[in-house]
């Protein structure tokens, strides 16, 4: 990676290059701090405060009105596109369902006290509420995904049985258009969901007019086409060589392909890809093998990881966000210490591993 930046070095470069590698010092701050007996309980807490932090930005613009950062002018407060603390809302629905899905497994999966599992409940509800407004189709998806397994996992053999009846309704809205086309037509008249109904109705009722589709299909397409073996990368935000052969309709491609794996490819070359190919394949492996774990507990984590190689094609770059890898190091960091008995109810989890 470091070769990458000084084969081309630039400002912005390094900044990208700055942020991604807080990624390292997040994993290891982490296992530092929650190598103790109520490391579980600092986790929560951690998870309380940034939660917390990220919904008032949300609520900060979206009642009061008032305009955070400066981004995209189509992005803007008068257009109920409400960002909080981020340029875009596609970064913004990101973080939030990264922080989710921790919610998830530490509050609820995780937990039986049933404050904690209320409080969980809570906080995914409200960041449920932002997410919808954010109108990122595939984080709602994701949330949505989520928040069913959570439900299922954690119900009786009855309302399993109660939630796949309301799946199956949701399926009848999903085959049959025209219902959702009517409650769609209701939905929009909330001032809040009529941005995020609007780019619900056009994904699912006219995707052949969705431009962001339209947009990341040619990115995905023309590096296909156009492809060939980088040996290290053209450093962060500097593409444009890739594409000489096949030029792209909008230039933002040229920096932000929409997708970390691409991105990650062009940036820092087969290697850095490889390896990360590496990570994340070793650490479903090690998580699926750690029998310490409730086997609900691995089925979850299992989800984060597949979550996390989902959304990452959502926001442009994540180079800038490295809070979208914390999911993953935290459930880690939380595999390895249960797995050596730092945790005061690693004890526990073997015995509810066994009873599953």
């Amino acid at each position: 990676m470091g070769i990458s930046l000084l084969n081309s070095f630039s400002t912005d470069k390094a900044v990208d290059s700055f942020f991604f590698g807080i990624v390292i010092f997040l994993f290891h701050y982490s296992f530092l701090a929650f190598n103790r007996n109520d490391g579980e309980a600092g986790i929560r807490r951690l998870l309380l405060g940034m939660s917390l932090i990220i919904l008032a930005g949300f609520f900060i613009e979206a009642l009061l009105g008032f305009q955070l950062v400066s981004g995209n002018d189509e992005l803007t407060v008068t257009d109920n596109a409400f960002k909080g603390f981020f340029f875009n809302t596609n970064d913004q629905a990101v973080i939030m369902i990264s922080l989710a899905a921790l919610i998830g497994f530490f509050y609820i999966i995780r937990e039986n006290n049933w404050k904690w599992k209320l409080t969980g409940y809570a906080l995914l509800l409200i960041i449920g509420l932002a997410v919808v407004v954010s109108a990122s189709r595939s984080v709602l998806l994701s949330y949505l995904i989520m928040l069913m397994l959570i439900l299922f996992l954690n119900a009786s053999v009855y309302f399993k049985a109660v939630y796949l009846f309301f799946a199956c309704v949701v399926v009848l809205f999903i085959f049959n258009l025209s219902w959702l086309q009517e409650l769609f037509i209701l939905l929009a008249k909330i001032d809040w969901l009529e941005r995020p109904i609007e780019r619900f109705s056009l994904v699912i009722f006219s995707m052949a007019d969705d431009k962001s589709v339209g947009y990341r299909t040619e990115i995905y397409t023309a590096f296909l086409d156009n492809f060939k073996i980088l040996w290290l990368g053209y450093g962060p935000r500097d593409y444009i060589q890739y594409f000489d052969r096949i030029k792209l309709s909008f230039p933002l491609g040229y920096t932000n392909p929409h997708s970390f794996f691409i991105e990650i490819y062009l940036a820092f070359g087969i290697f850095a890809f490889l390896s990360f190919l590496y990570f994340i394949l070793n650490a479903i492996y090690y998580v699926l093998t750690d029998y310490l774990l409730a086997w609900k507990e691995r089925i979850f984590i299992l989800f984060i990881f597949i979550n996390f190689c989902w959304i990452v094609w959502v926001p442009s770059s994540i180079l800038r966000l490295p809070l979208v890898w914390y999911p993953l190091f935290l459930v880690l960091v939380y595999a390895v210490l249960a797995k050596n008995g730092t945790f005061a109810s690693s004890k526990s989890v073997g015995s509810r591993s066994s009873s599953w």
